[in-house]
């Protein structure tokens, strides 16, 4: 988590010899993955390695316990004004019964942890602490609570001191679950049986702890919740000090990090804002590729409303921006790199920095975040107010990523005005004449071999940026191919006026 100062000391102390180092890695680059392997170090493990080569991957599993909260219901009227004040209210109706298991899938195989972001087509997208708020009206600016390790006697103790329930109920429960956890239908049992004998604020934490369990931090046993997150509900008049809408996206982005690799077949974390926010960005992708950029929020989103992240001077402005490394839940930390995101923000996309692989403790996160506004970065200073990409941009992007996932993707021109990939599988030089056309056909794009119309095709889908050393290369490429044509249908023309003389 650094200010704009502190990103270029990091970038300083970048050894001087990377960008050679990169260079002579490029030739072990992957067919169909990045040519560049120095962002996405683990690709050869990730699940776009593995569908590139045709391997099959069972259906993804999801944890989503929708109906579980459906089903629960609203809190019992005594104990209503208790969960409101601890700000996790929102959470009772922001629940979806059952994920899009394709729409998951999809994105979850283009997410990766060494950028915390998901790599399509148009770039990088990511889901923003901006965008929890908006969709789960969450609380992003408070503490981050450290949830220490938690031993099997250490809950149990708690679950009686906090839940009023005997030590051999508990006892039979964890061992059950086979460490510190509870059932989810243990605690909604646990909530009805304090509500009736008017434990009120038992009943709450009860009531508290399933809803965390089946939303925020919905774990891969699709069944169980850590005891651990009950530490937060101690004290319910200070629960809402927390940044629960950060602790959801790290639970989220850490979800994500595992259900990424080849080896793994199911995701945990809260679906729901997944789910919508895959929904979003979706949408927006395409939105990208119709008017080549315009990804910021409409002015009646919402998303400008956030204290956090409102722009200055109101809507329909580009919001600040708060640079971070890191984020904390606890034992887990996942890198948050909103300046590879920026687009999001309403700016103009440059290339990030290289990613800088370094460990900062849990303290020295919270500390950085509880000074947020140390870290804002004033509008235009990281980058122009726009919200399209610099003239590199998507040429270093698909040399670090995979834009497609198949081979037969990357042959075929993607619908709505996307990006072709510039680098895929190498195929056998084409050899086809080109076509000409019967005399007195008019002149048209027909005239044109294939690879001059592919390449007049790539230059009107407006990814590769006027100006840019690449776009120049096409044009020259097409000039060329032009010129050939036209040279071959002068000589066919004038053969064919030669038979009709002597004829």
């Amino acid at each position: 988590m650094e200010a704009p100062a502190a990103v270029e000391d990091v970038v300083a102390n970048i050894p001087a010899d990377t960008g050679a180092e990169a260079v002579e890695d490029e030739h072990e680059g992957f067919p169909g993955g990045p040519s560049d392997p120095s962002v996405l170090t683990q690709y050869a493990d990730h699940v776009a390695c593995s569908v590139w080569t045709g391997e099959e991957r069972p259906e993804l599993k999801l944890s989503s316990h929708g109906r579980k909260v459906h089903s629960l219901g609203r809190p019992a009227p005594a104990i209503e004004g208790l969960v409101a004040e601890t700000g996790l209210s929102p959470l009772i109706t922001c629940s979806v019964d059952t994920g899009d298991r394709g729409l998951l899938s999809a994105f979850v195989e283009r997410w990766h942890w060494e950028t915390s972001s998901f790599h399509l087509p148009v770039g990088e997208l990511t889901i923003t602490l901006d965008d929890v708020s908006s969709l789960l009206h969450l609380p992003v600016i408070g503490d981050l609570h450290a949830f220490e390790p938690l031993y099997v006697d250490d809950a149990i103790q708690m679950l009686v001191d906090l839940l009023m329930v005997s030590v051999e109920s508990v006892m039979a429960e964890t061992a059950q679950c086979r460490g510190p956890y509870v059932r989810l239908q243990w605690a909604r049992d646990i909530y009805e049986r304090r509500c009736q004998a008017g434990h009120w604020t038992a009943a709450a934490r009860a009531y508290l702890l399933h809803l965390l369990g089946c939303t925020l931090f919905a774990n891969k046993s699709a069944t169980n919740v850590h005891v651990v997150y009950l530490e937060a509900l101690h004290d319910l008049s200070m629960t809402e000090r927390y940044a629960w809408g950060v602790a959801a996206l790290v639970h989220m982005y850490d979800q994500l990090n595992d259900a990424s690799m080849s080896h793994n077949r199911q995701l945990g974390g809260y679906i729901t804002l997944l789910q919508v926010d895959c929904d979003q960005e979706d949408r927006e992708e395409h939105s990208y590729a119709n008017v080549q950029g315009a990804l910021g929020p409409t002015p009646d989103s919402g998303c400008l409303l956030n204290p956090l992240w409102g722009a200055p001077g109101g809507p329909g402005l580009p919001r600040q921006i708060v640079l971070f490394r890191s984020l904390a839940l606890g034992s887990v930390a996942v890198y948050y790199r909103t300046e590879r995101v920026v687009r999001q923000f309403g700016y103009t996309q440059t290339i990030p920095a290289p990613p800088v692989d370094s460990w900062v403790s849990y303290d020295d996160i919270h500390d950085r975040w509880m000074h947020y506004e140390d870290h804002i970065v004033p509008t235009g200073e990281v980058c122009v107010v726009s919200d399209q990409c610099s003239n590199d941009y998507m040429d270093w992007f698909f040399r670090i990523s995979h834009p497609f996932m198949t081979p037969s993707h990357a042959l075929d021109p993607l619908p709505h005005g996307h990006a072709l990939q510039p680098r895929v599988v190498p195929q056998a030089p084409q050899t086809d004449i080109p076509h000409v056309p019967e005399p007195g056909a008019s002149s048209t794009s027909a005239e044109e071999p294939r690879h001059a119309v592919r390449l007049e095709r790539h230059l009107s889908l407006g990814v590769v940026t006027p100006g840019s050393s690449t776009h120049e290369v096409i044009e020259e490429c097409l000039r060329l191919a032009r010129s050939v044509t036209q040279d071959h249908l002068v000589y066919v023309r004038s053969r064919r006026r030669q038979r009709t003389d002597q004829a």
